[in-house]
């Protein structure tokens, strides 16, 4: 009687668990880098198609939908310290949201967004032990 080989079992992979602060902020690049690319050949001098009485106002209430999303996933409101990587992601976000045109005068929600995100690199700093 032949004897079958035994087929070996593919090694799992290790699942990384995704991050919903990440998504968040790549969300809001997304939309805003949509928002400002439609400025680019929206020629018609009032900005009638691309502006945020127009097409652009989806991109703009989708990134202010992930704005409003991060604050909530924020330790600052109760949710667990960020990694390195969402903090990455939320510094490009801020230098993003700091260049939008050119002087910085951030709205409330972005207010707080700002507060939230010095607090978190306090914490995560204190918790490597980089700060006394």
């Amino acid at each position: 009687m032949k004897r079958t080989k035994k087929q070996k079992t593919p090694a799992k992979k290790a699942v990384t668990k995704k991050s919903a602060i990440i998504a968040q902020c790549v969300v809001y690049a997304q939309s805003m880098g949509a928002h400002h690319a439609g400025f680019t050949v929206d020629h018609t001098g009032n900005s009638d198609h691309a502006g945020c009485q127009a097409l652009g106002g989806e991109y703009i209430g989708s990134a202010d939908q992930a704005l409003r999303k991060l604050v909530g996933l924020s330790p600052a409101a109760g949710k667990p310290p960020l990694s390195r990587d969402e903090l990455f992601a939320k510094a490009g976000e801020l230098g993003i949201m700091a260049n939008a045109g050119g002087s910085f005068q951030p709205r409330p929600d972005e207010q707080v967004f700002v507060r939230f995100f010095a607090a978190e690199v306090e914490q995560y700093l204190r918790a490597k032990g980089g700060a006394s």
